[in-house]
């Protein structure tokens, strides 16, 4: 663990959520949704990412701890 994630918030922000996306892609249907995304245009992952927004509703994401 880089010593930035004990003294620096931003730091600790980028590397909590590169460690979050990596627990994500261990879920095959999110793996899947990511094989398809290179092949849209920006319009299109605007809209997933719309849509995906959309169907979480109100669940907001975990944030790290300053």
């Amino acid at each position: 663990m880089p010593v930035a994630f004990f003294t620096d918030n931003e730091a600790t922000r980028e590397i909590v959520a590169q460690y979050e996306l990596v627990l994500a892609m261990r879920n095959s249907r999110i793996r899947e949704i990511c094989t398809y995304a290179p092949l849209l245009d920006w319009e299109g992952l605007d809209a997933v990412t719309a849509l995906v927004k959309d169907l979480a509703g109100g669940v907001k994401r975990p944030e790290a701890e300053s």
